[in-house]
């Protein structure tokens, strides 16, 4: 299947990332192994396309571990140091891993705000591990945690983009011109996005 895809995609003048599987999660202490073979796969995937970019997720845990704060915070520093290691290998093959906030499955799910993963990724500081953001995702968690969607989606406080993302970010700050994001108008988001 490998061969079949690589020789649809090496004929397009289009760039290609892979969205790596939802259910990685690094903060599943249970099946942490299992989590790493699985995005392990994934970058070995990217190389074999030559694809440079693989979307992978922040973790999530249940609602009860997310309560007992040195639990949560262990399993924080657990899921820190992996990333490190996985982006020591996507560095060895070529891919930047862009990890994507969540949202919880279920009200029993806990899962960190976007302000909260890209504090965490930057505190990986490895030019291989990225934060992405998910907008959908976003409203959600936000909704769900009764924060302001606008004050969780600060993309000067983000951590340092790849290449090609920074390239497109530029192009949308430019279009934007310096204005606060509140000040927006939804009319003129496709014109920004384009």
């Amino acid at each position: 299947e490998l061969n079949l895809l690589n020789n649809i995609i090496k004929n397009s003048n289009l760039k290609f990332s892979i969205h790596g599987s939802m259910s990685v999660n690094l903060l599943d202490e249970d099946y942490l192994n299992d989590h790493i073979e699985v995005l392990r796969k994934e970058i070995e995937v990217c190389s074999a396309l030559n694809i440079n970019i693989l979307v992978t997720h922040f973790g999530h845990t249940p609602i009860e571990v997310s309560k007992n704060a040195q639990k949560y915070e262990d399993l924080i520093k657990i899921q820190k140091e992996e990333y490190f290691k996985m982006a020591e290998i996507a560095k060895k093959n070529g891919v930047t891993l862009c990890i994507e906030n969540i949202f919880p499955y279920t009200n029993l799910h806990f899962t960190a705000l976007p302000s909260e993963v890209s504090k965490n990724i930057n505190e990986i500081n490895h030019p291989n591990a990225r934060t992405t953001i998910d907008f959908n995702h976003a409203y959600i968690n936000c909704n769900l945690r009764k924060k302001e969607l606008i004050s969780e989606v600060n993309y000067n406080k983000s951590s340092e983009a790849c290449p090609t993302c920074s390239t497109e970010c530029k192009k949308i700050d430019e279009r934007i011109n310096g204005r606060d994001l509140s000040k927006i108008k939804p009319k003129e988001v496709p014109h920004i996005l384009k």
